[in-house]
């Protein structure tokens, strides 16, 4: 709830560009952390790390597709939402696989987050948007 509070104001000050492709990077790093944690407190600390992360590039993504909607000179956001739920979907079914497959948390993670890295732009974006 913190963020969803915060990603207004960040996002106006930075621009969603940035805030999207730095949330993107966080959010598939904390992941990857999520799998090693050992503590309460560490896991507490990893998960509000991770909610964060994931609503400031929710946010940033939904201005994004705003932006792109005024371009195209159609209402498109419905779209935009379901290829997000079309994702959520596939996530779910990944997760049950790993699940079957017996594949430690850990593990899952390690590979969604190396997944979630991969693209080329990455680094060079991390880099502009920091």
């Amino acid at each position: 709830m913190v963020s969803l509070i915060a990603a207004s104001g960040i996002i106006t000050k930075l621009g969603s560009i940035k805030v999207m492709v730095f949330a993107a990077c966080m959010y598939s790093i904390v992941l990857v952390l999520l799998g090693f944690e050992s503590t309460v407190w560490q896991l507490a600390g990893a998960l509000f790390l991770f909610g964060a992360s994931g609503n400031l590039f929710n946010i940033s993504v939904n201005a994004q597709a705003v932006g792109v909607e005024k371009l195209y000179g159609r209402s498109i956001l419905a779209s935009f939402h379901g290829t997000w739920s079309l994702a959520e979907f596939t996530g779910a079914a990944v997760g049950t696989l790993m699940v079957s497959l017996q594949f430690q948390t850990w593990e899952h993670f390690v590979i969604v987050g190396i997944f979630g890295l991969m693209d080329k732009n990455v680094p060079k974006n991390l880099c502009n948007a920091l």
